[in-house]
């Protein structure tokens, strides 16, 4: 009934920003957002700012925006990607929602093969696992916004996003031949060809949340309600 007498208004900014303006919560990327009401903590935190630059692929010189042991997040989504006949697009059913075991095998086994980067991943029991690394200018867009489509124009912007496109790229090498896609192949299920970053970045990064996208919702949400209650262990 409510519903029925009410109107509908186009939000000046996205969703996520409404939603942290409704609960009171200060400006944050939606990663930041979630890595605080998560009380997500890395062991590489206390990384140098001089090497966390250097493992990344980022020149001192660069204006990254990072103090001594500085961190940021970003929100990584399991997507699968497809070569079609002229381009390489999203599946139509491309984002992928891992189980909590499989999230931990990816953090686990990303720690093993990245374990002398500034990177460190969290699995969070949501459809994104989040990634933790150098205070970098730089960020994907949401990936519901590419569903079916080509997604290049949603990959990382701003002054960093070399450095983070160059994680991506390593990550889909990483994760071709994983043990995670052989054992999703032989249930039927879409293999993660790569992890995707946004939603992050120092500096509110360019394409840090995408205009109204669906992706990240219940983190987002969750996070934005979890500052009126606590946060889960």
């Amino acid at each position: 009934m409510l519903l029925a007498r009410a109107r509908r208004e186009r939000l000046a900014a996205d969703w996520r920003s409404w939603l942290a303006h409704r609960f009171g919560v200060p400006p944050l990327t939606p990663a930041a957002l979630v890595a605080r009401a998560w009380n997500v903590q890395s062991a590489r935190a206390a990384r140098a700012d001089s090497s966390a630059r250097a493992d990344s692929g980022v020149q001192a010189d660069s204006g990254a925006h990072a103090g001594s042991g500085a961190l940021c997040y970003w929100l990584a989504t399991p997507v699968h990607l497809f070569a079609s006949i002229d381009r390489v697009r999203l599946h139509p059913a491309g984002l992928l929602c891992l189980s909590l075991a499989e999230q931990r095998m990816l953090v686990e086994q990303f720690a093993a093969q990245f374990g002398d980067s500034p990177w460190h991943l969290h699995a969070l029991a949501q459809r994104e696992l989040l990634l933790a690394g150098p205070a970098l200018s730089a960020s994907g867009a949401d990936p519901a916004r590419f569903l079916g489509a080509d997604p290049s124009a949603g990959l990382p912007r701003g002054a960093h996003a070399a450095a983070l496109r160059r994680l991506g790229s390593e990550l889909e090498l990483w994760l071709h031949e994983h043990a995670l896609n052989r054992e999703r192949a032989h249930r039927g299920e879409l293999p993660v060809t790569t992890l995707w970053l946004w939603g992050g970045g120092a500096g509110g990064a360019g394409g840090a949340s995408g205009a109204g996208g669906a992706g990240g919702a219940a983190e987002s949400s969750a996070a934005s309600a979890s500052f009126a209650s606590p946060a889960p262990a």
